[in-house]
């Protein structure tokens, strides 16, 4: 599979930035899959799914549009418990009730209606069933850099959207503690942003047809390497969340939040 720059394909990507924070965000959702029935809503490679196998869910059934991602998935995990198949989030083939939590990392922004993607997932989440999920943050340098995204939310978007459907939302941040990194990060972005013409969606789907390894050449000439990172060194909090990279929000159905996670 190749890269298109939105989908982490573990083979190629290991162990740097983009790797661990994806990573982190399955392993932020720990809490709430031990022993459960989950659902890995845009599972995409399924790398994810099969860590959360690894970390004790009960079973984790990925989705995801794309049949290449799903194939990729079913050649590369088959830990029991686990399977994948090709749906769509906006029409899940799952009965009402079915899944104790539904995880689903990177997912939102890229759906048309994000009104009936949330329809969906509690609708085939159990009561008192946990929705995890994350989306990138308008408000910081990534925002706007995606031909594959609809729309991008904010921290108060959010809060407004769960609150019009009578939903409680917890919200944590995710970012970097490595300035260097940050700063490195910024200044692509920034200067991508400037490449596109201010983030045209025609050149940028153009940008994203020119193979990777011609990118990567270009790469050193024209901005700053990222600096190698650990996991240690991105921090998922409450604190600052409309400085974080990336948004993730934690609801239940039909009742108030009561367990206290561990990254509060």
């Amino acid at each position: 599979m190749k890269l298109e720059g939105e989908r982490l394909v573990p083979k190629a990507n290991n162990q740097n930035g983009f790797y661990w924070e994806h990573l982190l965000r399955y392993q932020f959702a720990k809490p709430y899959i031990v022993n459960k029935k989950v659902l890995d809503l845009g599972c995409g490679t399924g790398y994810g799914s099969a860590e959360l196998i690894s970390m004790g869910a009960k079973s984790v059934d990925g989705v995801d549009l794309s049949r290449d991602a799903i194939g990729f998935a079913r050649a590369n995990y088959s830990p029991k418990s686990l399977s994948f198949k090709v749906a769509d989030a906006l029409n899940l083939p799952f009965k009402n009730n079915t899944f104790d939590s539904v995880v689903s990392f990177e997912v939102i922004e890229h759906v048309k209606d994000y009104t009936k993607y949330l329809t969906e997932a509690f609708r085939v989440l159990k009561k008192d069933g946990y929705f995890i999920f994350s989306t990138p943050n308008i408000k910081q340098y990534r925002a706007g850099s995606s031909h594959f995204h609809f729309k991008e939310f904010s921290s108060q978007e959010l809060r407004s959207i769960f609150k019009r459907r009578k939903l409680p939302l917890e919200l944590f941040g995710q970012t970097f503690k490595k300035r260097e990194y940050l700063a490195a990060q910024k200044q692509y972005f920034q200067r991508y942003q400037r490449f596109t013409l201010g983030g045209s969606r025609i050149i940028k789907k153009i940008y994203h047809l020119i193979p990777s390894s011609i990118k990567a050449a270009g790469y050193k000439y024209f901005f700053l390497e990222l600096p190698k990172i650990s996991p240690k060194e991105i921090i998922i909090s409450k604190k600052q969340i409309d400085k974080s990279i990336t948004l993730i929000g934690l609801s239940q159905k039909a009742r108030q939040l009561t367990a206290r996670h561990q990254y509060c």
